[in-house]
């Protein structure tokens, strides 16, 4: 059993060249900015091909978002911390993803 705190995601669509958007179980949803991610280069940089970082699929039962070749990324390092709605400035998380609420249309999409 998952302790509560754990969030799940139950989708993620790339949405734009280095942008995501997430979908928890609670109805939550974040967008997040992976510039700073790509631009450290080694790994990350796969992400430079839009056909490559469209592959973003939730994975470990919703524990995590992945693309081939073993990248991904703790679900929790998208739920905690992140900007409130209304709020103007993203939160950086810990790997450098800017964090932020999307607007209405960016999650109808």
């Amino acid at each position: 059993m998952i302790p509560p705190l754990l969030k799940r995601i139950v989708r993620v669509i790339a949405f734009s060249p280095a942008r995501i958007v997430i979908e928890f179980e609670d109805g939550r949803v974040v967008m997040a900015d992976l510039t700073e991610v790509i631009n450290r280069g080694g790994v990350f940089e796969k992400f430079r091909d839009e056909r490559f970082f469209k592959r973003v699929r939730v994975g470990n039962g919703g524990r995590s978002i992945v693309w081939p070749h073993g990248i991904d990324f703790c679900a929790d390092a998208f739920y905690l911390g992140q900007a409130n709605v209304g709020d103007s400035v993203a939160v950086t998380n810990s790997f450098g993803a800017r964090i932020f609420v999307p607007a209405a249309e960016v999650v109808a999409a």
